[in-house]
Order: structure tokens, then sequence, then C-alpha cells
């Protein structure tokens, strides 16, 4: 089975949000091993938000492992669900097992 890593950097602080993921989480069960992997604490304050950037992309890169990696970013090529399922799709006919999208911090 695949195995799907959403790798944040921040967390959701809203409930209703934490509620979705955990909905669309449990509809994934059932297609993929998916996990979600939060770097940084709630409210981080200015000194934890420095570290983490420091130390920001060796703990994407560690937490990805060998997976094959998709950045998520506003600069990014906007694709479309047939188009971003078309890549996943190539990527386990490759022998590809698991998957990490990468959302990177704002700060």
């Amino acid at each position: 089975m695949l195995e799907v890593k959403l790798i944040c950097i921040g967390k959701l602080k809203e409930k209703y949000w934490r509620d979705a993921v955990q909905e669309y989480a449990k509809r994934l069960s059932a297609f993929c091993r998916f996990q979600i992997i939060e770097r940084l604490p709630q409210d981080p304050n200015a000194a934890e938000i420095a570290k983490a950037l420091g130390e920001e992309s060796k703990a994407i890169l560690a937490a990805a492992g060998r997976s094959a990696l998709y950045t998520l970013c506003i600069e990014g090529k906007l694709v479309s669900s047939t188009q971003l399922a078309q890549q996943i799709d190539a990527a386990a006919v490759n022998g590809e097992s698991s998957l990490a999208f990468v959302i990177g911090s704002s700060h």
C-alpha cells in the first residue's frame, strides 16, 4: 500500500481545520497509509521560529526519508487534480512506495 506523508512546517490552530484533516485522513486510509508530520509548536515565539528556519530543510528531508518529494508553495507550478493524480500514478508505476508532500512555513 502506498505511503503518503504530509510534512507541515506549522500547526493548524482552528478546531474546524483539525477536524477536516482528521476526516480526510480517515477517508484516505482506505487507499494509502497517511501520516501528518508537523514541525513547529503551537504559537511559536521568535526564538523558536528562528531556530526552526535554520533547521527546517534538514528536518523536512529527514521526515521525508526516501519518499518521492513534492513541495507545495505559492511560487510553484499550478497543477490540476488530474495532473497530480497522473504524477502520483507515474510514481507508483516507477516503483515509488512512499510520497511526501511538503508545506513550508509562512515565516
